[in-house]
């Protein structure tokens, strides 16, 4: 699911469960499967935003380090098995 669709299903949960409180109080059934529903999307998005964000900084280290030399290119290559090992879905770009 996409960061938007995220934001609208939490915006659309958050309304229906201020509904419900209003409708039943804080205390029924409903509205703690509604809470318990809302915080399994908040989860969501916190674990893609973290996600996201870790991604970012890493992506960061490897821009503008080149090849030129010998010693480059082994810290390059051992940046990248870490990394990976870490990030399996980091993608890795090279410059020259």
């Amino acid at each position: 699911m996409s960061e938007n669709e995220l934001i609208k299903k939490i915006e659309r949960l958050r309304r229906e469960l201020n509904t419900l409180v209003l409708e039943m109080g804080t205390t029924a059934q409903a509205v703690l499967k509604k809470s318990m529903e809302l915080d399994e999307v908040l989860n969501q998005y916190n674990r893609d935003s973290r996600k996201k964000e870790s991604e970012t900084k890493v992506s960061h280290v490897f821009y503008g380090i080149g090849a030129s030399s010998g010693k480059a290119a082994g810290l390059i290559g051992a940046l990248h098995t870490t990394v990976k090992a870490k990030y399996p879905l980091f993608e890795f770009q090279h410059f020259q």
